[in-house]
């Protein structure tokens, strides 16, 4: 890598542009252009794809045999060849860090081994509710009155659980026969009590039904402060809005009604934040991540 760094150097210098104009004119950083000259690569943030693009762009601007530099760059990391291969064609999408072959395989691994232990205490919760429940009703004092209706014995209107209703009374216009076909009353009016009282009115239900939190008309808003530079692809409810490189030190945000889906290419160099809460940042190498509303409201809740 050294030679590829005094190539750098020296047709920079033969051209007589400092190194602080080249950074200004190519939007690399001074650092970077100075760990490709000194041919300390590794120092470069994002692994060997980015390095291999800083490189591609620093050799075009210098003039300088671009297939040439490339060559000797990728003899001295085979790993990244044939990747590169796949970039400058355009037949894949760009992936900006330098991923082991094997690390999609460990993460679909990851994801199956993750699933059947989500599904084996899905199960073992299931079993645990059910064993409390028959428990539960075998335990209690209560009996049941589902078997009476099926039975054909009419279930107590307007009476209190533990009074069972006195043979032969019923609602107006209906005998003890009628009742003994275990046919529901057909009026509207409350049973008569079993004592001769007057019916009382049942108390309105109250209705389950509850106002509309503001967090179901609150939009979403996915603010994206980048650290480290990084690839972004922007989805807004189905919609691609950003798709580019965003340098560090820039902030974008985007504001949806249902669904922020992000593709992000460095995603330990991107922080973010969901309607003001700090969710750290997006993850390590290349990621989608999906915002929602369901997200924000676990996010409320936490609070």
């Amino acid at each position: 890598m050294e030679s590829i760094g005094q190539k750098l150097r020296e047709a920079r210098m033969q051209a007589g542009i400092p190194l602080e104009q080249a950074s200004s004119r190519t939007k690399i950083r001074v650092h970077i252009l100075e760990a490709l000259e000194s041919g300390e690569m590794e120092r470069i943030p994002g692994g060997d794809v980015y390095t291999r693009n800083f490189l591609l762009s620093y050799a075009r601007f210098l003039g300088m045999d671009v297939h040439a530099i490339l060559a000797e760059f990728d003899q001295a990391r085979p790993a990244v060849k044939e990747r590169a291969k796949i970039l400058e064609s355009g037949s894949a999408p760009v992936r900006w860090t330098d991923t082991p072959p094997a690390f999609g395989l460990r993460r679909r691994d990851g994801a199956r081994l993750w699933g059947a232990g989500l599904a084996a205490l899905l199960l073992v919760a299931i079993a645990v509710v059910l064993v409390a429940w028959l428990g539960g009703s075998q335990g209690s004092g209560e009996t049941t009155r589902l078997p009476a209706v099926l039975e054909g014995t009419p279930a107590a209107t307007g009476q209190p659980r533990d009074q069972e209703p006195e043979p032969g009374v019923g609602p107006p216009g209906q005998g003890p026969s009628d009742r003994a076909e275990g046919q529901a009353p057909v009026s509207g009016l409350p049973a008569a009590s079993p004592r001769g009282e007057p019916p009382v009115a049942s108390p309105p239900a109250r209705s389950d039904a509850t106002v509309p939190s503001t967090l179901a008309f609150e939009p979403l808003v996915l603010r994206a402060v980048v650290e480290q530079r990084s690839w972004m692809r922007v989805d807004v409810d189905g919609r691609t809005e950003y798709t580019g490189i965003l340098q560090a030190g820039q902030e974008r945000s985007w504001t949806a009604n249902d669904e922020i889906r992000v593709r992000f290419g460095y995603a330990q160099g991107v922080r973010l934040y969901l309607n003001g809460h700090d969710l750290g940042l997006a993850g390590e190498d290349v990621v989608t991540r999906s915002f929602t509303r369901e997200m924000l409201g676990r996010l409320e809740g936490s609070r």
